[in-house]
Formats: structure tokens, C-alpha cells, sequence
């Protein structure tokens, strides 16, 4: 009975990590796009 449960929140941590880690990456993503889009702008602007 003691496995099973240690087994399932194993289970469900490691999926929360997983869902923490996808959303980090995500944030970074938009991060990236954003300054992309600036320094574009930026660019633009000079030229």
C-alpha cells in the first residue's frame, strides 16, 4: 500500500516538474520574441 502511494506522487511530481520546466521554457520563448521584436524596431528606427 506504502509503494503505491509513493509511487503515485513520484508520478505526479515528476509531471508537475515537467509542466514547471514547458512553461519556463515557454516564458523564455516569448521572452526571446520580444526582444527580437525591440531590437528589430530598434533597427529600423536607426537605419
Amino acid at each position: 500500500m506504502e509503494q503505491e502511494i509513493l509511487k503515485f506522487i513520484n508520478e505526479h511530481i515528476t509531471a508537475l516538474n515537467l509542466n514547471f520546466i514547458e512553461i519556463i521554457h515557454m516564458q523564455c520563448e516569448a521572452l526571446r520574441h520580444a526582444t527580437y521584436n525591440v531590437v528589430g524596431l530598434y533597427f529600423d528606427f536607426v537605419s
